[in-house]
């Protein structure tokens, strides 16, 4: 019969001493990392206003003047028509 946390694992666990320390430090690494990420997800601890996050999260940074709005009309071709057409290439007969 096997043990009960065998049938959990993709293989059998350690047998030898030094075996369940390996598994003990990584799964305590992994158990840390994944508190860690938790954590820095839910409270980030940067409360600076000029921190990077700010050009993220807000619109704007506090005190600054709103964005400029876009122009209003049609958008201006950046080459003219008669430029287009002296650049086309001349067919050959």
């Amino acid at each position: 019969m096997t043990a009960p946390l065998a049938a959990l694992a993709y293989s059998r666990l350690p047998s030898d001493f030094e075996g369940w320390v390996i598994w003990v430090v990584v799964t305590i690494a992994c158990a840390w990392v994944l508190w860690k990420s938790v954590q820095w997800t839910i409270w980030p601890g940067e409360d600076a206003p000029d921190h990077v996050k700010r050009s993220i999260l807000d619109d704007a940074p506090p005190g600054a003047a709103p964005p400029p709005s876009p122009p209003s009309g049609p958008p201006t071709p950046l080459v003219s028509s008669d430029a287009r057409k002296s650049a086309a290439p001349e067919a050959h007969a």
